[in-house]
């Protein structure tokens, strides 16, 4: 009776483990690599396609700061730029946003 008691208790501890993997697994796509996480390019190098930025992120262009020769308006029209996933909007400015690309961080 005692080992049966043992025995479903760890059947429950490993369900419970179970769960919580996958659930983290599946609210959080970058686990898988199915998305692009903040400061990432939204590229998938091995296939070449674009990944969807992971939840919360937002594309934006991966422009530097404006420049003597080049104002924001003037960058953000030229092509050739990639997207970076960011989280902008957070009140941070962080390595890979400007002020071209999140004035709402870098202002």
């Amino acid at each position: 009776m005692k080992k049966g008691w043992v025995v479903g208790i760890i059947l429950v501890l490993i369900l419970l483990g179970l769960i919580w993997y996958f659930n983290l697994f599946w609210s959080n796509n970058k686990l898988a690599g199915n998305c692009a996480g903040a400061g990432e390019v939204a590229l998938n190098e091995v296939t070449g396609e674009f990944k969807q930025c992971c939840s919360g992120l937002e594309e934006i262009v991966g422009v530097e700061g404006p420049t003597s020769d080049l104002n924001c308006e003037e960058l953000l029209n030229m092509e050739g730029f990639s997207s970076i996933c960011s989280d902008c909007g957070n009140n941070v400015c962080e390595e890979w946003e400007n002020i071209c690309n999140c004035p709402a961080d870098c202002s």
